[in-house]
C-alpha cells in the first residue's frame, strides 16, 4: 500500500542527461569542443547518478529489510511488448523495461510456460508468449531478432521455466478458454506436451491422428502475427547499435 492506493510495482528513477536545443542550428560535428565538453559533462552526470541510486538502493534495503532486483543488461534483448520497441532486460525474478512508457514488468513466478512462434530460419524475427499460471492471461512480446533466440533459452533454463517453440502464431484466447473449462480432461491428454509434439517437424502418423483427436490441439491465429516482417525490419533499423546505457535501475521485488 502507498498510502491508500494497492501498488503492485514500485520505480525510483531519475532523468540522466542534459537536455538542450542548439539556437544556431548548426551541423554536429564529432571534434567540435562544446559538444565533446557536453557528452562528457553527460557521462560524469550519469556515473555520478548510478553511484548515487546505488547507495539509495542499499540504504533502503538496510532499513526496510527488502531486497532490490538488478537487471541483467547483457542478457538483454529487443521486442515489442506492447506497442513500440523497447530494450528487455531480464532480472532474478521478473523480466522488465523500465526506460520506456509505458513500463513493462513480468514476474517469472507467474509463469507457467514459454512458447516461442514464427520460429523458423527463413524469418529474421519470432514471437515470445508468456502464459501465466492463471491460465487466462497471457504476453505476446514481437518481433524479438532471431540472433537473440538461443540466449533467451539459456536464460529460461536458468530460471527453470519451460519452454517450446512452434513456426505458427496460436490463439491463445480460445486455447486458454478451452483449459479453463476442463483442467482435467488437458492434463489427462498430456498438459502441455502439444507444444512440444508442435516443436518437432517431423511426426509419425499416429502423433498426427492424435493431435486431430485432442481438443487442446495448436489452433492458429487466422491474421498470423500481429506485426508483418516489413514492419519489424522498420522497428530493428534503429537498434543495430547498442542503446545507451540508461543507469542501473533497481527493482523492488
Amino acid at each position: 500500500m502507498i498510502g491508500n492506493k494497492k501498488t503492485k510495482d514500485v520505480q525510483f528513477y531519475s532523468e540522466v542527461g542534459l537536455a538542450a536545443d542548439d539556437l544556431n542550428m548548426r551541423r554536429r560535428n564529432l571534434h567540435d569542443m562544446d559538444e565533446m565538453e557536453q557528452e562528457n559533462q553527460e557521462r560524469q552526470l550519469r556515473v555520478r547518478l548510478n553511484n548515487e541510486f546505488k547507495r539509495f538502493a542499499e540504504e533502503i534495503e538496510k532499513l526496510a529489510k527488502i531486497e532490490f532486483d538488478i537487471p541483467y543488461r547483457e542478457l538483454g534483448f529487443f521486442g515489442v511488448p506492447i506497442k513500440t520497441n523497447v530494450f528487455l532486460l531480464p532480472t532474478l525474478n521478473c523480466l522488465v523495461n523500465l526506460t520506456e512508457i509505458p513500463f513493462f514488468v513480468v514476474s517469472l513466478s507467474d509463469i507457467e510456460v514459454v512458447h516461442f512462434e514464427r520460429v523458423n530460419f527463413s524469418l529474421r524475427n519470432f514471437d515470445m508468449v508468456l502464459i501465466f499460471k492463471d491460465l487466462t492471461n497471457f504476453v505476446r512480446i514481437s518481433c524479438i531478432p532471431s540472433e537473440s533466440l538461443e540466449g533467451i533459452k539459456d536464460w529460461i533454463n536458468e530460471v527453470n521455466l519451460i519452454y517450446s517453440e512452434g513456426v505458427l502464431n496460436l490463439n491463445w484466447t480460445n486455447l486458454l478458454s478451452k483449459i479453463k473449462e476442463d483442467p482435467k480432461d488437458f492434463l489427462d491428454q498430456g498438459g502441455w506436451s502439444f507444444l512440444q509434439e508442435d516443436s518437432n517437424s517431423a511426426n509419425s502418423e499416429d502423433d498426427k491422428e492424435m493431435q486431430e483427436d485432442s481438443e487442446f490441439s495448436p489452433e492458429p491465429e487466422e491474421n498470423g502475427s500481429e506485426y508483418s516482417e516489413e514492419e519489424s525490419d522498420e522497428y530493428s533499423e534503429g537498434d543495430d547499435s547498442e542503446e545507451e546505457d540508461p543507469g542501473t535501475l533497481p527493482l523492488i521485488s
